[in-house]
């Protein structure tokens, strides 16, 4: 298949654009979130994985906007900053794998719908205490394996697979 030229902006959609629900755009070599998005009100499936995305405060900004997601891959790519959840109320799958991330979303606590939370692969070294007070449901849709935790952290995960059998992708086994 022809190749895209690098400096292809999806900026001139048409006008329908706007009414558009899933958009997925993997695998382009995108550099920065296409300015389309802010132009998208009813946008519920966003998927960039596998490009070159750097968030920047203007992109994570416009990301937060996105209010009526409820999914977001964003994986594979080197973000350089951790997206804010805190607004997507009905966000129910978010895939950040192997994105650079060392810590957990702002917001994921009150994703009150979450089913599925890829984090593997990134650079989380610890986990905030509100984690293992979550639900049941929460804990077991979170994917946390492959990350360099500190000696803390690891204890804290092998304490709640002990008490709860859930080890959220920590160990090979889960």
């Amino acid at each position: 298949p022809p190749r895209r030229p690098p400096d292809l902006d999806v900026a001139h959609f048409p006008q329908s654009s706007n009414r558009l629900e899933p958009l997925e755009l993997d695998s382009n070599a995108f550099t920065r979130l296409p300015e389309v998005l802010s132009n998208m009100p009813r946008l519920k499936r966003l998927s960039l994985a596998g490009n070159q995305l750097k968030l920047t405060e203007q992109t994570l900004a416009k990301l937060n906007r996105l209010r009526t997601l409820w999914y977001l891959n964003l994986s594979n790519n080197p973000l350089g900053a951790t997206p804010d959840v805190s607004l997507m109320s009905n966000l129910r799958r978010l895939l950040l794998r192997d994105t650079g991330l060392t810590e957990l979303p702002e917001g994921l606590n009150n994703c009150a719908h979450i089913e599925w939370i890829d984090l593997r692969e990134n650079e989380i070294k610890e986990l905030p205490d509100w984690l293992f007070q979550k639900t049941r449901r929460f804990t077991e849709a979170l994917n946390l394996g492959l990350n360099p935790f500190n000696e803390t952290t690891k204890t804290y995960l092998d304490n709640y697979r002990k008490n709860f059998g859930i080890g959220m992708g920590y160990t090979a086994d889960d």
